[in-house]
């Protein structure tokens, strides 16, 4: 997934359980004019894809409540910040 740019103030979101949900939030965030990236949160053990790992959403902390509204109505699970 796209890195963040320079220059802004990036925070969590939200934690989602894996990649394929964080990539669906970050599309449905960037559709709303939100810009926001995704990163695995952790390592896990060396045979694991990190796509199976829990990952961090971010996005401008301007944007941070739009973002709160907008995935509260989604129907994604992602754990609360």
């Amino acid at each position: 997934m796209k890195s963040p740019k320079e220059g802004s103030r990036w925070v969590k979101l939200t934690t989602v359980d894996h990649e394929i949900e964080a990539t669906l939030l970050v599309e449905a965030l960037k559709e709303e004019g939100i810009p926001a990236f995704a990163r695995a949160g952790g390592a896990g053990p060396g045979y694991f894809s990190p796509a199976t790992l829990p990952h961090l959403i971010f996005v401008e902390e301007k944007d941070l409540e739009r973002a709160r509204t907008l995935v509260s109505s989604l129907p994604l699970r992602p754990e609360e910040p």
